[in-house]
């Protein structure tokens, strides 16, 4: 292969840990977000003052509560401190929670399960697959399968006690959402399940085009029960947002804001010698359909869009942004259905939904008291906490953050690589010391690396610039040092890598060393930095790159080597900026 094959090849790259980079998950705010964004100081305040509150008032044997009170503190701290709070005493006490429930088999009362509700199985899935997909990853597969094996013949979900001929809206929303996250984290999801779920949420959708709470199935005809909140704002745009977002996950809506996703269990093969690294499927783990381009299942594309043109027409019939019974919960699913009708669709719209994120904040900034928590008055039903919780998740745009695929921290199964550098035990790869590590690895790339040798790399050097920084008594300058000798490497391959690794980390302690790598001599190098600090900050379109450049970048000429280093200055001086006002002590590498 040339280099101009390879640069070429480089700069479409979307497999793996560093698809993320290329995509246009976020082309622009939406109409709903004329005022506010999540980045706005307003709602940034309200928000991480909320998830504050969660973190300092959570109580010991909630499980529930505490566990979707910690995916708001985690999607929080992903937003706007750009890492996972793996240490928050919420978080580490919800997973230990989980943990100790899934250690119990199948067959006892109090297992996962033989829960009442799919909600905690739900939950429990997102927060594990959002902290740690390969770390907590046998946990996750059982998770995905218990809330797969509570769809009944029929499709839907509901109360593990209640005839079969029941289907439950609100747990069937949730269990959409958990089967959704875990497919973007590269779990196996079961297809044929996945088309029953979005197939009873169409079939249980009544003429009116609204969604109701609590169904039964008569003569193959779904009748809501009479207490069933029939024309509940809730229930109805978490069964809508839950045709968006199956359609999404399915593949079923051609996008208008296209992200690729990652599979990080998939299976290599034809690797150079030198390397051999893979996540390989477990014995029982089904083909994972998801992986293939185009629609993952076959279904009747007339009624899909039927279904969700009826249910839009409907919710802008009864639109409103406060709502008398579980206003948060609602708030919750509106987001989620604005955002995966923004990625089918484009936007809402010119009708009443127009400017719900804005209204949505109006409304909250009253509510919430100088504890960070967000107050009930009136509203019935929801605790402070839960409250909190989904009034978080609503301002961070949680969708948008579970939408962008995670770094894994674990790549099981290596052979091939020098000795002393990484060895292995049974499945796991075990590191010698971090600095030497890295130096070993990038010393092998002598040559043009295929596009597997940079993904598989940079994986194995993940695990040895963790040990590094781990080792106590690394100082800041030693970490920091540490990273510039990985970004100076003669070899541009080499510092590809080293920029690839750093980005796929999503942590801001790495962002000096990717505004360092802005002022490289590579053009690539700097496209990839550039694309890496977007992913890091979550301002994945807010800090632009023109068209020219990075059409230009993998196959620069002498024509517009210049124009390209200085727009690459411009974007340096931006991204040191923004680094300097959010980490006012941190420093610069260069």
């Amino acid at each position: 292969m040339s280099g101009l094959e390879l640069r070429s090849r480089l700069s479409v790259f979307t497999v793996g840990l560093f698809a993320v980079l290329m995509s246009q998950a976020m082309t622009g705010l939406a109409d709903a977000q004329t005022k506010y964004s999540p980045d706005h100081e307003v709602v940034s305040s309200m928000a991480q003052r909320g998830a504050a509150y969660l973190e300092k008032s959570f109580e010991k044997g909630k499980v529930g509560e505490n566990v979707l009170a910690a995916i708001a503190v985690v999607q929080a701290k992903k937003r706007y401190e750009q890492e996972v709070p793996k240490d928050s005493a919420i978080v580490a006490e919800s997973i230990d929670s989980i943990l100790e429930i899934l250690k119990l088999p199948s067959t006892e009362p109090q297992s996962v399960e033989k829960m009442e509700e799919v909600y905690v199985p739900a939950v429990s899935c997102i927060l594990l697959a959002e902290v740690d997909s390969i770390k907590y990853r046998d946990q996750v597969n059982r998770l995905v399968k218990t809330i797969e094996s509570r769809m009944l013949p029929h499709g839907g979900i509901n109360y593990l006690s209640q005839e079969k001929t029941v289907g439950d809206t609100s747990q069937a929303q949730y269990a959409a959402l958990a089967l959704y996250v875990a497919n973007v984290h590269g779990f196996t999801i079961d297809a044929d399940k996945a088309k029953k779920l979005i197939d009873w949420f169409m079939n249980s959708q009544q003429s009116t085009g609204l969604f109701h709470y609590r169904l039964i199935q008569q003569n193959n005809q779904w009748t809501p029960f009479k207490d069933s909140q029939q024309s509940a704002n809730p229930i109805h745009t978490g069964g809508l947002g839950s045709i968006y977002l199956m359609g999404d996950m399915l593949k079923l809506f051609p996008r208008k804001k296209a992200m690729s996703k990652v599979v990080s269990n998939e299976t290599f093969v034809d690797l150079p010698k030198t390397v051999i690294a893979y996540v390989p499927t477990k014995d029982g783990e089904k083909e994972n359909k998801f992986k293939k381009d185009g629609p993952v299942v076959s279904v009747d594309v007339g009624k899909l869009t039927s279904s969700a043109g009826k249910g839009n027409k409907a919710l802008e019939e009864i639109y409103t942004i406060k709502h008398p019974e579980w206003n948060y919960y609602y708030l919750y699913a509106l987001e989620r259905y604005a955002w995966y009708r923004e990625q089918a669709e484009g936007n809402l719209g010119k009708g009443k939904l127009v400017n719900w994120y804005d209204e949505g904040v109006e409304f909250m900034k009253p509510l919430q008291t100088g504890s960070g928590e967000f107050s009930n008055p009136g509203f019935g039903v929801e605790s402070s906490k839960i409250a909190t919780a989904f009034a978080v998740l609503f301002l961070v745009r949680s969708s948008e953050i579970i939408s962008l695929p995670g770094a894994s921290s674990t790549v099981e199964g290596a052979l091939g690589f020098p000795d002393g550098v990484i060895s292995v035990k049974g499945t796991k790869l075990i590191g010698g010391g971090g600095d030497s590590d890295v130096s070993g690895i990038l010393d092998m790339i002598d040559e043009e690396p295929s596009e597997e040798q940079l993904e598989l790399l940079a994986k194995v050097m993940k695990k040895s610039i963790d040990e590094f920084g781990s080792v106590e008594g690394k100082s800041v300058g030693e970490i920091n040092g540490f990273l510039r000798e990985m970004m100076i490497s003669d070899n541009v391959y080499r510092r590809l890598v080293a920029v690839r690794l750093l980005a796929a980390e999503q942590e801001l302690s790495f962002v000096p060393a990717l505004i360092m790598a802005l002022g490289d001599n590579d053009p690539l190098v700097c496209l990839e930095a550039h694309d890496g600090l977007r992913l890091v900050s979550r301002r994945i379109d807010q800090v632009k790159i023109s068209e020219a450049t990075r059409n230009s970048a993998p196959n620069p000429d002498a024509k517009n080597v210049s124009e390209m280093r200085a727009e690459f200055d411009k974007l340096k001086k931006v991204w040191s900026e923004w680094y300097l006002k959010i980490r006012p002590s941190g420093e610069l590498l260069d």
